[in-house]
């Protein structure tokens, strides 16, 4: 054992050497592209720009309308920037809210070197200037992080100050990266090197659930329940120890943010607006669950009998989701409505739940004892898409042949008579849309000939005019338009084979 403790102990120092560079890569990778700025989408803003002492952090402040000063700021994640932000502060905006969305020092605007220990300390500055605006309420500020974004606004809640409200969706855990990385094998001196990891490598107090446990505003958790076991322990482990009035979101068939702003578009949306409002003006409509076991099932598990209480003065009949997370962190969920103050229900686990979460679906209509969530047209083509995504991937990804082509596109068509691709969608498949018509245009027959030509305008007419704006948050999410090659291959493809065609029509 003292053998392996040596050696971890010296792959740490060794690591020391360069600072704490690995943490930073790991949860601040960054984006390389500037996008879309408020103007873009026709939004009024205020640049601005605030000396830090690791460089400056850069921004803009969004005026709200009828916000009674309401200002929500957002903590983006590491992969991203300001510039990607416009997804979630259009939504906040549209609801009656200021938005203040900023980069950290390194990303975007921003000068200095991306790190942890400078977004934890420059963030300070930023809140200090916020509270100055005499449109802004200081006493009706809430703070809204995402990823790495969540471990920040943690922070700051718990060090600063000024925080009325707290919205944190897939906090991770910095220790939980540690003990990935400095591993050995053995549990001694595994947890020696974790700790010593962490003492030299990441600023005081970062751990999520060290910040979490003094804390006791209106705080809303989010995460998607299709995150892994280790994922969804992590962000359990901050919330658990979360005082006040907390509400954790589990959000079924959904991955990694912003996957939600897809599989539940609309409802998150208003759901996360509406917990803001209500916490900011000191209101609350929520459920409150509670469990006990109840016997034991004949095909194995156990079942749980789900105790729920409304807290609010809402009696209307509420459409309500129960989430049940083990210790493993598998989750399982079941709907019901809530009728009246109080309701119980059965449900069936593997075993005993770690946390019971119950949160009313604004969404939704009546099925039998349940209901069904509310969908809307991009929803719906992000569940058509979950299910051909492999499809897609052959056909973009590699050298397609005919039978491949004609089956995908005969997979387009079925979908289209159903109902039109969203725009975004129709933007993210230019690429799929090139390859088809290459391959039919390549045939000799003329049918297909043509068909193909068909495919390729499909691919020209695909593009966005605002490239910039694109966005399409799937499971793996991607902002900006990437098929602008795809789509310039198709407009010269167009152009050798309708260009002899036209002299011949001319002649």
């Amino acid at each position: 054992m003292r053998c392996t403790f040596a050696i971890s102990l010296l792959v740490i120092l060794t690591g020391c050497a360069s600072g704490p560079g690995k943490l930073d890569r790991h949860f601040l990778p960054g984006a390389s592209e500037w996008l879309a700025e408020p103007s873009m989408l026709g939004r009024a803003s205020e640049a601005f720009e605030l000396p830090v002492s690791a460089g400056t952090i850069t921004g803009w402040f969004l005026p709200g309308k009828d916000t009674g000063g309401r200002t929500v700021v957002l903590f983006h994640d590491g992969r991203t920037n300001a510039s990607q932000a416009f997804p979630y502060y259009t939504f906040l905006l549209d609801a009656g809210f200021h938005v203040c969305v900023f980069d950290y020092c390194g990303f975007g605007r921003s000068k200095g070197s991306p790190s942890i220990r400078s977004a934890f300390y420059d963030t300070p500055k930023l809140l200090d200037w916020l509270c100055q605006r005499k449109d802004v309420d200081p006493k009706k500020i809430a703070w809204y992080g995402i990823d790495i974004g969540s471990v920040v606004a943690l922070h700051a809640a718990a060090h600063t100050g000024g925080c009325a409200a707290l919205v944190v969706e897939d906090v991770p855990s910095i220790r939980q990266f540690f003990r990935a990385t400095t591993d050995s094998g053995d549990s001694v001196s595994s947890t020696m090197s974790v700790g010593f990891a962490e003492f030299v490598h990441a600023p005081e107090d970062c751990e999520p659930s060290e910040n979490s446990i003094g804390l006791s505003m209106p705080s809303l958790w989010i995460t998607g329940a299709d995150r892994s076991g280790v994922d969804i322990r992590s962000m359990m482990q901050a919330f658990t120890p979360m005082q006040g009035d907390k509400r954790l979101w589990l959000i079924p068939n959904t991955a990694r943010s912003p996957h939600a702003l897809m599989s539940h578009d609309g409802d998150y949306q208003r759901t996360v607006a509406t917990f803001l409002k209500a916490a900011l003006d000191s209101k609350t409509d929520r459920v409150a669950a509670d469990w006990k076991e109840a016997a034991a099932a004949e095909a194995g598990g156990n079942w749980f009998e789900i105790a729920l209480d409304r807290v609010g003065t809402d009696q209307s009949p509420w459409a309500v989701q129960v989430a049940a997370v083990d210790v493993a962190g598998k989750v399982t969920v079941q709907n019901t409505w809530l009728e009246g103050s109080h309701s119980k229900l059965k449900m069936k686990l593997e075993s005993a739940p770690g946390y019971v979460a119950a949160n009313r679906i604004l969404q939704a209509e009546r099925v039998d004892l349940g209901f069904k969530q509310l969908s809307t047209p991009l929803s719906r083509a992000g569940v058509w898409y979950d299910a051909h995504v492999q499809e897609f991937d052959a056909v973009r990804n590699n050298d397609p042949d005919l039978a491949r082509v004609n089956a995908m596109a005969s997979v387009i068509k079925a979908h289209q008579q159903q109902e039109p691709l969203p725009v975004s969608l129709e933007a993210h498949l230019a690429d799929v849309y090139y390859q088809i018509g290459r391959v039919l245009t390549a045939q000799p027959d003329a049918e297909q000939r043509a068909a193909g030509i068909i495919w390729l305008r499909r691919a020209v007419n695909a593009a966005p005019a605002k490239p910039e704006l694109q966005f399409w948050p799937w499971r793996a999410a991607s902002w900006g338009f990437v098929a602008a090659e795809q789509v310039a291959a198709a407009k010269a493809l167009l152009a050798r084979i309708e260009g002899p065609e036209r002299q011949q029509q001319q002649q």
